[in-house]
Order: C-alpha cells, then structure tokens, then sequence
C-alpha cells in the first residue's frame, strides 16, 4: 500500500480591517453635523459605474484628500436623470488624511424637506454609507496585477445603502 498522505485543513479568510466608528452627532441651528466619516479609505473598490476594481493606496489618498471641486452631498448620485436642486441635502467640511483615510465633517442641511428626511435617516442608522464622486488617472500596476488610482479629483458624494467602500460609513 503506498504511503498515505496526510491531508490538512486550512481556513483562509479575507482580511480587511475593522474599526468601529462612533461618528459624533452635533445639532446645530437646525443642521446636522456628523464629524469624522471615512470619504474613502485606502483598498481595492469596485463602484457601480465602470465594475472595475480600482486600488486606492494610501499614497494617493494623502496627496488629494483635500482636491475637492464641488464638496456638495446629494441624496443620490448622478445618472439616468438630472439631480434636482433640492436633492443636494449636505456638504463636507474639513477634508483631510487620518488612518489610511479620506475623512471629511459632513453637514446635513435641515432647511429642506429632503435635508430633514436625510437627517432622521442618519440618525436612526437608516442611512450607514457615502460614496465619493471623483475622477482621475488611473495607471495599471504589473506587480500588483490591478488597476491603481494615481489622482483624484473628488467631486461631490451621495448618501447611499451600500457604497462602494466597505469602510466608508455613517454610522
């Protein structure tokens, strides 16, 4: 009988970091201020539009976390109609780089129908993701064998179910 070969399990799991996010709320006239959500967070995301994973290393986040033409927050993105005026319910503040991170302050307008509607949401966790609008260059990585983001413009956000960045939450 030929020598028997000792078979192993293995568990192999994906791994991805997780970092509880407490995002303070602050009322203020009126408005909604959420302090700290994560814009986009260094990773392979593939977005809805192009179903291409792209890399965003944390090289590039750094360099452009402040690149913002329109730092306008919507309840919806763009596509298949034009946004109403009355869809752009936030904006974001402070942009900056923490933690392999884009990170900004978003504020919630409370003048509005839509913008109120958009406040309880969030504050009853109805609402839990961003997603960044952005354009850039993107420049194919052999030794990674990926697409990698090399700039990014960021041109406005949505509030939406589920983003493309895991780890671009709300609440």
């Amino acid at each position: 009988m030929p020598d028997e070969v000792e078979t192993k399990t293995h568990m192999r799991l994906l791994s991805s970091p997780f970092m509880s996010v407490k995002n303070q709320k602050i009322e203020i006239d009126g408005d909604l201020l959420v302090k700290g959500v994560r814009m986009l967070a260094s990773g392979t995301w593939t977005d809805s539009a192009v179903q291409t994973p792209l890399n965003y290393p944390a090289s590039t986040l750094e360099k452009y976390a402040k690149n913002w033409t329109d730092t306008a927050g919507w309840t919806r993105h763009t596509g298949g109609f034009p946004r109403d005026a009355t869809d752009k319910v936030a904006e974001i503040m402070n942009p900056r780089f923490e933690d392999g991170a884009v990170v900004a302050d978003i504020l919630i307008f409370g003048d509005t129908q839509k913008g109120r509607d958009m406040m309880a949401q969030v504050k009853k966790g109805r609402v839990k993701y961003v997603s960044v609008e952005h354009t850039g260059d993107e420049r194919y990585n052999a030794s990674t064998r990926q697409l990698e983001a090399t700039s990014i413009n960021f041109s406005g956000f949505a509030f939406v179910n589920k983003g493309a960045c895991k780890l671009c939450r709300i609440n």
